[in-house]
């Protein structure tokens, strides 16, 4: 069985090292990229299982990014995990939002 790839974008090294780890130890191809452009990039070369984003990324505006994956038809079905700060009130569509920090016992749950 072929693991399920990831495709995280997140600028924060800490946050992205510490989220690629323990997704990689969980199993899964976790393909991290730095930036939108890099991501957006990257997902003209894959189709993730699963994208987690982190909407405070200052390169583009969030719900662009949102929104060309939304409408990109091979990509709609893709889940979205949307990470953000506690402070943080964005309009976006997506399946699940995450709020920052992380805790063990909300990151459990996720599942796919």
């Amino acid at each position: 069985m072929s693991k399920k790839n990831i495709l995280l974008i997140e600028n924060t090294v800490v946050l992205g090292e510490s989220i690629k780890k323990r997704l990689d130890e969980a199993g899964y191809l976790c393909l991290w990229e730095h930036d939108e452009k890099a991501g957006m990039a990257k997902l003209s070369e894959v189709r993730p299982d699963l994208i987690l984003f982190d909407v405070v990324i200052p390169i583009t505006s969030d719900n662009e990014v949102l929104v060309a994956i939304n409408a990109n038809n091979a990509l709609s079905a893709v889940p979205i995990v949307v990470i953000l700060d506690s402070d943080q009130l964005v309009e976006i569509e997506s399946d699940q939002c995450q709020q920052r920090p992380l805790r063990r016992p909300d990151c459990g749950h996720i599942r796919f």
